[in-house]
């Protein structure tokens, strides 16, 4: 996407709440032809399908150009999502500060008040890379109010009656790698929806989009557009089938070495060559629009684009989870054990983790022989149970050590046995890759 000509938000907009329209599983129109500029005779198309539960509510379906797109969908969500909060307008808070594997929070907005926060540029004019004269910005369709931000779209009198549709961005404040949470519904077909990081000096390409709609409801799509050659784009996508009316977290994790898609801490798509993933600095976009000309993404009534709330960031190098609690001093890894590890697993595997160290805790502060034994035991079931998944997920190279055992953690040595509990688990130290 271009940027268009910009200013900051200084007046109100309606504000559409439509009845929510439920569609039935489709696959997604083929993206626009800014989109589609590559020559099938130069790609090689990938197809993937992955089962999912029926109750999931997803049908996953990849392809990329080029480069193969590897799509997974874990039985439970291993990245964040949101936190439950009945006060919030799609039932989920932004997740807490340290909640994010191996990152920490930069920035979180919530869309509390009834104007646009500082820190954000909207969108005013046409896009000058598509001559499509049914295509207008204007930051009056761009609403704060209701607990969220609402990208709107209308036929506008003031723009001779032509669709105008919101779009921002933040503009101000570019990084290099990160991650980007977004919670966003639609109220109806029509306006293509775009979540996108864009290149911070207006160079393009590279785009990341992890959220496109294509004026649909029923499916979305995730791009890398990473190179040009003679005109033609190069560019990996992968393709979802979702109900777009319904609340969705969209995440992207950007790494130096893979870029993973995330919906309602899913992953979804990833692209793993290295030369292909985007390495200057880049700023967050929303926006909606419409193609009219082309005869697609073209609304038949106003609809709007509703986002809960914002998060972006940074990636830490390195980061604790524990795995507990045992059972008093044993070392027997029940269920809930085991899908703590498996957990753990999957997010080592996901963002590339070279390295982890385990430290076993006791609960016991008595028999300091026993205790001994017993966190090293905790260190080294869940060593082998790590070992196990990581090995199934097809990650051999992950180094796992175990350090010198400690009976309690100081914190809590001669306490009272409930406190004392609290040190059966094993602390896991990740040494994370992506801090670029």
């Amino acid at each position: 996407m271009r940027v268009k000509s910009r200013k900051v938000v200084r007046e109100g907009g309606a504000l559409y709440d439509h009845e929510r329209l439920l569609l039935k599983n489709g696959a997604p129109r083929p993206t626009h032809v800014r989109r589609l500029a590559v020559s099938l005779a130069a790609i090689v198309i990938v197809v993937v399908l992955i089962a999912v539960p029926e109750t999931s509510g997803y049908a996953f379906i990849s392809h990329a150009s080029r480069i193969h797109a590897e799509v997974g969908s874990p039985s439970t969500p291993i990245f964040p999502s949101g936190i439950p909060d009945d006060s919030e307008p799609s039932g989920e808070a932004p997740p807490s500060p340290t909640g994010f594997p191996g990152y920490v929070e930069t920035y979180e907005q919530d869309f509390s008040g009834t104007t646009l926060p500082t820190g954000w540029t909207t969108f005013d004019g046409t896009d000058s890379l598509d001559n499509d004269t049914g295509e207008q910005f204007a930051s009056t369709h761009d609403v704060v109010g209701d607990g969220v931000l609402s990208l709107n779209t209308w036929m506008d009198p003031a723009y001779g009656d032509e669709w105008v549709t919101g779009g921002l961005c933040r503009c101000q404040d570019s990084n290099t790698y990160g991650a980007y949470l977004v919670r966003s519904r639609q109220t109806g077909p029509g306006p293509t929806v775009v979540f996108l990081l864009w290149p911070t000096d207006q160079v393009w390409p590279p785009e990341i989009d992890f959220n496109e709609t294509v004026g649909v409801t029923n499916a979305t799509t995730a791009t890398v557009i990473w190179g040009d050659s003679g005109g033609q784009r190069l560019q990996s996508q992968v393709p979802l089938n979702i109900d777009m009316t319904l609340w969705h977290t969209w995440g992207v994790i950007w790494t130096p070495t893979t870029i993973l898609f995330t919906v309602d801490g899913k992953v979804w798509g990833q692209f793993s060559v290295a030369s292909e993933i985007p390495n200057v600095p880049m700023t967050l976009h929303l926006q909606t629009q419409t193609w009219c000309v082309f005869n697609y993404a073209c609304p038949t009534g106003p609809q709007s684009t509703l986002v809960d709330w914002v998060a972006e960031f940074s990636a830490v190098s390195d980061y604790t989870k524990s795995i507990g609690t045992f059972a008093p001093s044993k070392w027997v890894v029940n269920s809930n054990l085991r899908s703590q590890i498996s957990g753990l697993a999957n997010v080592i595997n996901a963002l590339g983790d070279p390295s982890v160290n385990l430290v076993g805790y006791s609960d016991s502060s008595t028999l300091v022989n026993r205790s001994g034994i017993v966190s090293e035991h905790r260190a080294e079931i869940v060593k082998s149970s790590l070992r196990r998944d990581l090995d199934g997920l097809g990650d051999t190279n992950v180094v796992i050590t175990i350090t010198a055992s400690k009976v309690v953690k100081p914190s809590t040595f001669n306490s009272t046995p409930a406190w004392r509990s609290r040190n059966a688990t094993v602390e896991v130290t990740l040494h994370n890759p992506n801090t670029g």
